[in-house]
Protein backbone atom coordinates (compact mmCIF):
# COMPACT_ATOMS: atom_id res chain seq x y z
CA UNK A 1 0.00 0.00 0.00
CA UNK A 2 1.14 3.50 -0.82
CA UNK A 3 -0.59 6.49 0.70
CA UNK A 4 0.53 9.90 -0.49
CA UNK A 5 -0.66 13.09 1.17
CA UNK A 6 0.03 16.29 -0.76
CA UNK A 7 0.40 19.53 1.19
CA UNK A 8 1.41 23.02 0.15
CA UNK A 9 0.17 26.45 -0.73
CA UNK A 10 -2.59 27.32 -3.14
CA UNK A 11 -1.45 26.88 -6.73
CA UNK A 12 1.32 24.36 -6.11
CA UNK A 13 -0.50 21.71 -8.17
CA UNK A 14 -1.99 19.46 -5.52
CA UNK A 15 -5.29 18.94 -7.36
CA UNK A 16 -3.67 18.32 -10.74
CA UNK A 17 -1.17 15.84 -9.30
CA UNK A 18 -3.88 13.96 -7.37
CA UNK A 19 -5.84 13.67 -10.64
CA UNK A 20 -2.72 12.35 -12.36
CA UNK A 21 -2.20 9.76 -9.60
CA UNK A 22 -5.86 8.75 -9.89
CA UNK A 23 -5.26 7.99 -13.58
CA UNK A 24 -2.47 5.69 -12.41
CA UNK A 25 -4.77 3.67 -10.17
CA UNK A 26 -4.71 5.53 -6.89
CA UNK A 27 -7.89 6.10 -4.94
CA UNK A 28 -7.78 9.88 -4.77
CA UNK A 29 -9.45 12.76 -3.01
CA UNK A 30 -9.14 16.50 -3.29
CA UNK A 31 -10.32 17.75 0.09
CA UNK A 32 -11.50 21.11 -1.26
CA UNK A 33 -13.71 19.38 -3.85
CA UNK A 34 -15.01 16.82 -1.35
CA UNK A 35 -15.75 19.48 1.28
CA UNK A 36 -17.55 21.64 -1.26
CA UNK A 37 -19.67 18.63 -2.25
CA UNK A 38 -20.52 17.88 1.39
CA UNK A 39 -21.65 21.49 1.87
CA UNK A 40 -23.44 21.56 -1.53
CA UNK A 41 -21.25 24.40 -2.80
CA UNK A 42 -18.63 25.00 -5.46
CA UNK A 43 -15.00 25.25 -4.39
CA UNK A 44 -15.17 29.02 -5.01
CA UNK A 45 -18.25 29.32 -2.80
CA UNK A 46 -16.48 27.23 -0.17
CA UNK A 47 -13.90 30.01 0.24
CA UNK A 48 -15.94 33.09 -0.67
CA UNK A 49 -19.37 32.45 0.85
CA UNK A 50 -18.91 29.83 3.57
CA UNK A 51 -18.10 30.97 7.10
CA UNK A 52 -14.50 30.01 7.87
CA UNK A 53 -15.54 28.11 11.00
CA UNK A 54 -18.00 25.94 9.04
CA UNK A 55 -15.53 25.32 6.19
CA UNK A 56 -12.70 24.33 8.51
CA UNK A 57 -14.89 22.08 10.70
CA UNK A 58 -16.19 20.29 7.62
CA UNK A 59 -12.71 19.98 6.10
CA UNK A 60 -11.42 18.49 9.34
CA UNK A 61 -14.23 15.92 9.38
CA UNK A 62 -13.60 15.00 5.73
CA UNK A 63 -9.84 14.67 6.22
CA UNK A 64 -10.26 12.61 9.40
CA UNK A 65 -12.67 10.25 7.65
CA UNK A 66 -10.25 9.75 4.74
CA UNK A 67 -7.34 9.12 7.10
CA UNK A 68 -9.51 6.53 8.86
CA UNK A 69 -10.09 4.85 5.48
CA UNK A 70 -6.33 4.63 4.96
CA UNK A 71 -6.03 3.01 8.38
CA UNK A 72 -8.95 0.60 7.84
CA UNK A 73 -8.27 -0.38 4.21
CA UNK A 74 -4.49 -0.68 4.05
CA UNK A 75 -4.21 -2.59 0.76
CA UNK A 76 -5.44 0.32 -1.38
CA UNK A 77 -3.14 3.00 -2.86
CA UNK A 78 -4.24 6.51 -1.86
CA UNK A 79 -3.47 10.04 -3.02
CA UNK A 80 -5.00 12.92 -1.08
CA UNK A 81 -4.64 16.67 -1.70
CA UNK A 82 -5.07 18.67 1.49
CA UNK A 83 -6.12 22.32 1.36
CA UNK A 84 -3.37 24.81 2.15
CA UNK A 85 -4.71 25.07 5.72
CA UNK A 86 -5.58 21.36 6.04
CA UNK A 87 -2.91 20.78 8.67
CA UNK A 88 -3.59 24.16 10.23
CA UNK A 89 -2.34 27.66 9.80
CA UNK A 90 0.14 27.08 12.64
CA UNK A 91 1.24 24.19 14.82
CA UNK A 92 -1.14 25.50 17.51
CA UNK A 93 -4.19 25.59 15.23
CA UNK A 94 -6.93 23.75 17.13
CA UNK A 95 -9.07 23.05 14.05
CA UNK A 96 -6.42 20.76 12.63
CA UNK A 97 -5.06 19.24 15.87
CA UNK A 98 -6.99 15.98 15.36
CA UNK A 99 -5.88 15.81 11.72
CA UNK A 100 -2.22 16.35 12.65
CA UNK A 101 -2.39 13.68 15.37
CA UNK A 102 -4.09 11.16 13.07
CA UNK A 103 -1.66 11.84 10.24
CA UNK A 104 1.35 11.52 12.53
CA UNK A 105 0.07 8.16 13.76
CA UNK A 106 -0.51 6.94 10.19
CA UNK A 107 2.97 7.99 9.15
CA UNK A 108 4.36 5.77 11.88
CA UNK A 109 1.95 2.82 11.58
CA UNK A 110 1.28 2.66 7.85
CA UNK A 111 4.16 4.50 6.24
CA UNK A 112 2.02 7.29 4.84
CA UNK A 113 4.23 9.69 2.87
CA UNK A 114 3.65 13.44 3.02
CA UNK A 115 4.87 15.48 0.06
CA UNK A 116 5.22 19.25 0.41
CA UNK A 117 4.67 20.87 -2.96
CA UNK A 118 6.40 24.20 -3.44
CA UNK A 119 6.72 26.71 -6.27
CA UNK A 120 8.23 30.14 -6.71
CA UNK A 121 6.01 33.00 -5.54
CA UNK A 122 5.73 34.48 -9.06
CA UNK A 123 4.51 31.13 -10.37
CA UNK A 124 1.94 30.86 -7.56
CA UNK A 125 0.74 34.40 -8.19
CA UNK A 126 0.16 33.52 -11.86
CA UNK A 127 -1.46 30.15 -11.11
CA UNK A 128 -3.82 31.78 -8.62
CA UNK A 129 -4.81 34.52 -11.07
CA UNK A 130 -3.39 37.30 -8.93
CA UNK A 131 -1.74 39.10 -11.84
CA UNK A 132 -2.96 42.32 -13.34
CA UNK A 133 -2.63 46.05 -12.89
CA UNK A 134 -1.11 47.25 -9.65
CA UNK A 135 -3.68 46.96 -6.91
CA UNK A 136 -4.52 50.09 -4.96
CA UNK A 137 -6.84 48.52 -2.43
CA UNK A 138 -5.88 47.70 1.14
CA UNK A 139 -5.36 43.98 0.50
CA UNK A 140 -2.42 43.18 -1.74
CA UNK A 141 -2.99 39.62 -3.01
CA UNK A 142 0.68 38.84 -3.70
CA UNK A 143 1.68 39.99 -0.22
CA UNK A 144 -1.20 38.03 1.37
CA UNK A 145 -0.17 34.88 -0.51
CA UNK A 146 3.44 35.28 0.59
CA UNK A 147 2.35 35.79 4.21
CA UNK A 148 0.13 32.68 4.09
CA UNK A 149 3.03 30.62 2.74
CA UNK A 150 5.40 31.93 5.40
CA UNK A 151 2.85 31.34 8.17
CA UNK A 152 2.18 27.74 7.11
CA UNK A 153 5.78 26.79 6.30
CA UNK A 154 6.52 25.48 9.84
CA UNK A 155 3.45 23.23 9.66
CA UNK A 156 4.46 21.89 6.24
CA UNK A 157 8.06 21.39 7.41
CA UNK A 158 6.89 19.47 10.48
CA UNK A 159 5.02 16.89 8.40
CA UNK A 160 6.82 16.74 5.05
CA UNK A 161 8.79 13.63 4.22
CA UNK A 162 9.83 15.10 0.86
CA UNK A 163 9.66 18.43 -0.96
CA UNK A 164 8.82 18.65 -4.66
CA UNK A 165 9.20 21.94 -6.53
CA UNK A 166 6.47 22.33 -9.15
CA UNK A 167 7.57 25.72 -10.51
CA UNK A 168 8.47 24.41 -13.98
CA UNK A 169 6.83 21.00 -13.76
CA UNK A 170 3.71 19.56 -15.36
CA UNK A 171 1.43 17.36 -13.22
CA UNK A 172 2.55 14.15 -14.97
CA UNK A 173 6.22 14.97 -14.35
CA UNK A 174 5.55 15.81 -10.71
CA UNK A 175 3.58 12.56 -10.28
CA UNK A 176 6.52 10.60 -11.70
CA UNK A 177 8.89 12.38 -9.34
CA UNK A 178 6.63 11.67 -6.35
CA UNK A 179 6.26 7.99 -7.28
CA UNK A 180 10.04 7.79 -7.50
CA UNK A 181 10.28 9.10 -3.96
CA UNK A 182 7.80 6.62 -2.48
CA UNK A 183 8.97 3.44 -4.24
Amino acid sequence: MVAIILIGGSGTGKSAIVSELEERGFLSADIDVTTARVLDRTVSQLYLDTPTDQRRRTQTAVITELLDDIRNFPKQNYAIALPSDGLGTSLNDEYARVVRQSLQKLRTERGVVVIWLQAELTTLVNRNGLVGPRMTNLVLPRKELRLHLEQRAPVYAEFADHIVDTTDTEAAQAANQILGLVD
